[in-house]
């Protein structure tokens, strides 16, 4: 059975914390880990750059800590079967204590 993680980040925008993310998923196949993308905020170019890499991506349209993100996040790891929830700066982190 292969780990699963989902990666928590602020918006997919061309920035090198994004990049680092879509490049840790990609290489982690190798591991046997299954990883996906969920990314408060804004879209943008990492979004495609993760799924040409085969890494599945949920733009969840919310800013900050609310109530709404902490149900989506909920919703997707569930949804992903995620047994971690790797929280990337410290907004995500807020967000991801917060469900876990």
């Amino acid at each position: 059975m292969a780990v699963r993680v989902a990666h928590l980040i602020y918006g997919l925008g061309l920035g090198g914390l994004e990049q680092l993310v879509v490049h840790l998923a990609v290489r982690s196949r190798a591991r046997g880990i299954e990883s996906s993308i969920l990314a408060l905020g804004h879209d943008g170019p990492m979004r495609d750059l993760a799924r040409k890499e085969g890494i599945a991506v949920e733009l969840l349209p919310v800013d900050g800590m609310s109530l709404s993100a902490l149900i989506g996040i909920r919703r997707e790891l569930e949804k992903r079967g995620a047994s971690v929830l790797h929280a990337h700066d410290l907004g995500p982190w807020l967000n991801g204590v917060a469900v876990r």
